[in-house]
């Protein structure tokens, strides 16, 4: 039977692995809606119904990172307290990022957009770095013979 730290251990694993792979889709998906979809409700110039789509995903795909970054922060704290302050530096990040989104809903500046943007990359390589640390410090368990 696996001891209850490696199982700790490969549970933030997956989700660290997870939420790196949503946070990269999260960009792709910012990208389009910035670019390739953008519309101008002012001029009624771009695809609305393209740009809806893309936002309302990119919405969907932030509220999912939110939970799993809590989800993080509290594993990290039960199981692998030498990653909590990384963890809370994470949500930090994810947080600001919504809030950057937030606001560039109700007011139309592309600061918001490069603050969220930022943000995203910030959690991007405080993930990453969790998992490489976590990947670097976990002792290879004893193969049965």
């Amino acid at each position: 039977m696996g001891d209850v730290k490696s199982e700790a251990t490969v549970d933030m694993t997956k989700r660290l692995q997870g939420v790196l792979g949503m946070l990269s889709s999260q960009f792709v998906l910012g990208l389009a809606a910035a670019t390739v979809a953008d519309y101008d409700p002012d001029t009624k110039t771009g695809n609305k119904t393209v740009h809806d789509i893309i936002l309302g995903l990119h919405i969907l795909l932030a509220v999912g990172i939110l939970v799993i970054a809590i989800q993080l922060l509290v594993r990290a704290k039960k199981s692998v307290p030498k990653q909590f302050a990384v963890s809370v530096v994470g949500l930090i990040a994810v947080l600001a990022s919504i809030g950057f989104g937030i606001a560039r809903m109700a007011v139309d500046s592309e600061w918001y957009t490069f603050g969220m943007g930022t943000g995203f990359v910030v959690a991007i390589s405080v993930y990453g770095a969790m998992l490489g640390n976590i990947q670097l410090h976990r002792i290879p368990e004893e193969q049965d013979s």
